[in-house]
């Protein structure tokens, strides 16, 4: 497909300077977001990108200054994967801007159907839709674009309970299937809670309405619910189960796993924690907006989803945990596990990296740093009856029964050590086939272990190049991963194009040729995945 390439900002081919404003920056006044989003425009301008076909996105503003992201539109239509995202320095001068923009022919196509028949056509695959949001795209298809409707549908399994949310993309005048990928994203007042992964929590965040306390931590606008181990209907989810309540301040009585408020006490907090966390990088909530336009206004936690359901997952709406069986595994609302899920709703709502193979194996792999980075900075966890757990390289190493928390030696996947889980460290060894969405989970190892040489230091055993890693420690690693994720990878990143999001992520908040943006370039070489960006 052609495509401008953004960071070198070359050939004009757009014209006008027709300025669309959509406010997405909750930290700023509505003035001050607008203020960003124009200087932005008329960059582009200046570089002879036309503003007419760009709508913005996304506008993050924090110490290293504005970051605005524009999705492409070509005759009102939006093209998927091309965006451009403007970097306005602290000091008001601009860094390249980078991002892709489709400019080759657009085919001249109207849809045959419209947006309530798509999902009708996708019915015979899907079966009953408990919801779809449908949008018409030009969709990528090798060096073309392809008039499609993207489909993003919702409903449960009949036959195993499970949530499914498939992202299912057709064309929009043949009515073929043309891409498909399963996009259930998985692995007032205060009070005082008792949790069993938490323990005690004080300055428990709850709400005091009409008598009755309940886990509705009113600043961050986060409920959780009990869903009664029930499953979402062949029709979906028709409520978000019982919202926790007490007559008293107090929500758990023994922090056990047999008390149902214990269980949702972790999810609460840990919610809470997570959320507490992104506000230090100036963001307020999921949705940067303190989570009103999420689906319910409110950002959802539902717990006891399920009869020994082993697993947890973001359905673009709401943050969902089972039980575990009982057996192998414990409630899935362990500190990484809830720091993990949320992530991949600010993926979702900024990069939105499509979840399938490396850009979906990069999304992966951004939640599970976050996971860890959540875990880190909290610190040490006393449980119910006092068992220790300390933070780790680890993801889900706390949901085993059979693991001694204090030193695990079993997870769902492992940062320092990829290959105990059977995961790559190196992209030489991705794995290449079709399961797993083209191995989103465990081509995360690859990013995953080079962002703990970039924190720790070290060397890359595949490593063919002598390329030595000088860790930077966690807070400076971890602030560039957010920085790639949320202002420099677009939806359909290769690694190839997340590593140059990495390089360039340092170097705007580090500076070109700082120590910081010469081991994030070093880190991504030492995996196999050398970046074209000058550190």
């Amino acid at each position: 497909m052609s495509k401008l390439s953004i960071s070198f900002l070359i050939a004009a081919f757009f014209v006008g300077l027709s300025f669309n404003t959509q406010n997405t920056f909750a930290q700023q006044s509505d003035n001050q977001s607008f203020q960003a989003e124009s200087k932005a425009q008329s960059y582009l301008a200046k570089k002879g990108i036309g503003a007419e076909q760009l709508k913005s996105k996304d506008i993050i503003s924090d110490e290293t200054g504005n970051h605005v992201r524009f999705s492409q539109f070509i005759d009102g239509i939006r093209v998927y994967g091309s965006e451009v995202i403007t970097h306005e320095k602290s000091n008001g001068k601009f860094d390249r801007a980078t991002g892709e923009l489709f400019a080759g022919d657009v085919p001249l196509a109207r849809a045959s159907f419209n947006k309530a028949e798509a999902a009708e056509f996708i019915k015979m695959s899907f079966w009953d839709i408990t919801s779809a949001e449908t949008e018409l795209v030009y969709y990528p298809q090798g060096e073309n674009l392809v008039l499609a409707y993207m489909i993003d549908a919702k409903n449960t399994d009949y036959e195993t309970d499970n949530p499914r949310r498939e992202m299912i993309v057709i064309n929009a005048v043949t009515g073929e299937e043309i891409d498909r990928w399963n996009n259930l994203q998985t692995a007032g007042t205060t009070g005082t809670g008792y949790g069993f992964y938490a323990g005690t929590v004080s300055s428990f965040p709850i709400d005091l309405t009409s008598g009755t306390y309940s886990m509705f931590d009113v600043p961050s606008n986060g409920k959780t619910y009990d869903f009664g181990n029930k499953t979402c209907s062949i029709v979906g989810c028709r409520s978000n189960g019982t919202l926790f309540t007490s007559t008293d301040n107090i929500f758990g009585t023994t922090g056990s796993l047999s008390d149902r408020q214990s269980v949702g006490v972790d999810a609460h907090f840990f919610s809470q924690k997570t959320l507490d966390y992104f506000r230090t990088f100036g963001r307020n909530g999921i949705d940067n907006n303190n989570n009103l336009n999420l689906k319910y206004k409110f950002m959802v936690s539902r717990t006891h989803y399920g009869s020994s359901y082993n697993n947890a997952y973001w359905d673009g709406s709401a943050m969902t945990y089972g039980d575990g069986d009982g057996t192998t595994y414990r409630p899935f609302d362990a500190l990484d596990v809830v720091g993990h899920e949320m992530t991949h709703g600010v993926t979702e709502r900024t990069s939105n990296l499509q979840y399938q193979n490396e850009s979906g194996a990069a999304n992966e792999s951004f939640s599970d740093i976050f996971g860890v980075v959540i875990e880190f900075k909290t610190g040490t966890l006393t449980g119910s009856g006092g068992v220790s757990y300390p933070s780790d390289w680890w993801i889900g190493e706390d949901l085993y029964y059979s693991n001694n928390p204090s030193s695990p030696t079993r997870g769902i996947r492992n940062m320092a050590d990829t290959h105990s889980e059977g995961d790559p460290d190196h992209y030489s060894e991705r794995y290449t086939g079709t399961n797993d969405n083209g191995g989103v989970h465990t081509n995360s190892g690859i990013q995953n272990y080079l962002f703990y040489l970039l924190v720790s230091g070290g060397t890359n055993h595949k490593d063919t190049t002598g390329t030595t890693v000088t860790g930077i420690g966690l807070d400076a690693a971890t602030a560039i991963a957010f920085d790639a994720d949320t202002k420099y990878c677009t939806a359909t990143d290769t690694y190839a194009k997340v590593a140059n999001a990495w390089v360039n992520a340092a170097k705007n908040r580090f500076g070109a040729g700082s120590t910081q943006a010469q081991q994030t370039y070093n880190a991504w070489k030492s995996g196999g995945v050398t970046p074209t960006v000058i550190p």
